[in-house]
């Protein structure tokens, strides 16, 4: 059972609400800690976008539940500015109870990488003990590209994973090394930047999504339009490459530059208005190319000339276009995890659907003797997703099949 409850702490990250907890609780191990406290005996703690966070919200002391550990303890803040409202929702839905989030959004494919660290500031350690009389770790320490501390400028001290437990041990900050930081005060000032943005946009709500809209705007002013409206790819490039260059010897950073070099850049992706994830450090990479920050691309974003996404939605009532089925069908991958997300019945999704004339799949309620046969005698080397596609069967259907076909085989041998 769950020991005491714990007080999150300002800007703690949930790996550190866990680790006090684990002392609270005195337990000899961590696992006991993180079973008691998230239900998995096996939790992976030290995550920026973790999961069974309404089992974790009943043993911490916040008023809002899960709600307030996502927006106030997590990184979900930092990229929900670049989310769309039936992205964010799906990700908190994850982070709630369990879902993949770094992969649901992306984050596993990304030149950054997705790792957290343990990694702290010696003088926000300092303050820490004499303002709540424990260090804890602070959520914007732990991102990849970030090195120095957004508010004292201090490289950070990084405890490396080692030891019984690895990275499900529950510890608060003691020791560690000082990461490698280049010391020219060019790469130094650029780090700051990176640090400062990315607290700023963990502590601001998401009010207009951070579009390809905006950033055309951005580059119009600068002249890196042509007439025809397009982007001067080239010119673009060669800023940021210059911007990045003092900081080539920094791993992550070293992948951005040399992924400028090929045909469609990151850069061009990110400005052209792709659907496709960026990780925040590249936004404001650019950002700093562009000689712009948070806040004046928020304010780009709210000015005239940019249209915005409107919150039309409301407590009661959903309206269920074609646009919102296929974005929501396209990041759940079903229409059985889309109804779950939306908390309806999935033949309410699919009739909503058909009367979009959209195609819902329909699956047979029995497979017949001939089904079964035809798929048992296809050969093994076909992927199980290629006969579930043709014979409109599932993939789990498919696989059943082939194992009793092959224990039968089996049986006749003998």
């Amino acid at each position: 059972m769950p020991g005491l409850q714990v007080i999150p702490i300002t800007g703690e990250s949930i790996y550190s609400i866990l680790a006090r907890s684990h002392v609270l609780d005195a337990n000899a191990s961590p696992l006991v800690t993180l079973r008691n406290r998230t239900g998995i005996r096996g939790y992976k703690p030290l995550s920026g976008l973790p999961t069974h966070l309404e089992k974790l919200s009943k043993s911490v002391y916040v008023a809002d539940g899960p709600i307030r550990l996502v927006q106030a303890h997590t990184h979900f803040p930092l990229y929900a500015h670049f989310l769309s409202e039936v992205r964010q929702e799906l990700l908190k839905t994850a982070m709630f109870y369990t879902g993949s989030p770094k992969a649901r959004l992306g984050l596993l494919r990304n030149d950054m990488g997705a790792r957290d660290w343990r990694r702290f500031c010696t003088k926000c350690k300092e303050m820490d003990i004499e303002r709540y009389g424990v260090a804890t770790w602070h959520r914007e320490h732990s991102l990849s590209g970030v090195m120095v501390c957004p508010i004292h400028g201090l490289p950070l001290i990084e405890h490396c994973t080692a030891g019984k437990y690895g990275e499900r041990d529950l510890i608060l900050p003691i020791l560690g090394e000082e990461i490698f930081v280049p010391r020219s005060d060019d790469a130094r000032e650029k780090l700051i930047f990176i640090a400062s943005e990315i607290k700023t946009m963990m502590e601001r709500p998401a009010k207009n999504m951070i579009s390809g809209s905006v950033y055309r705007r951005l580059l119009q002013e600068r002249d890196l339009l042509t007439k025809k409206d397009r982007i001067r790819q080239r010119s673009l490039e060669k800023m940021v490459t210059s911007w990045l260059s003092p900081l080539k010897n920094i791993i992550g950073f070293d992948k951005l530059i040399s992924n400028l070099k090929v045909e469609r850049s990151w850069v061009a992706e990110l400005v052209d208005g792709s659907d496709g994830f960026h990780h925040p450090v590249k936004h404001i990479v650019l950002w700093g190319a562009l000689g712009v920050d948070f806040n004046e691309v928020t304010n780009t974003a709210s000015g005239p000339g940019i249209q915005l996404e409107l919150d039309l939605r409301n407590n009661k009532h959903i309206d269920l276009t074609r646009d919102f089925i296929e974005e929501l069908l396209a990041a759940t991958k079903s229409y059985r995890q889309a109804a779950k997300t939306l908390g309806v019945d999935i033949s309410v999704l699919q009739i909503a659907a058909e009367s979009q004339s959209m195609h819902v799949p329909r699956r047979p309620k029995k497979i017949s003797l001939e089904i079964r046969n035809l798929i048992a005698n296809e050969f093994i080397s076909i992927p199980s997703s290629i006969l579930a596609k043709q014979y409109n069967v599932s993939v789990g259907t498919v696989n059943r099949i082939r194992r009793v076909a092959r224990k039968n085989s089996q049986i006749s041998i003998v």
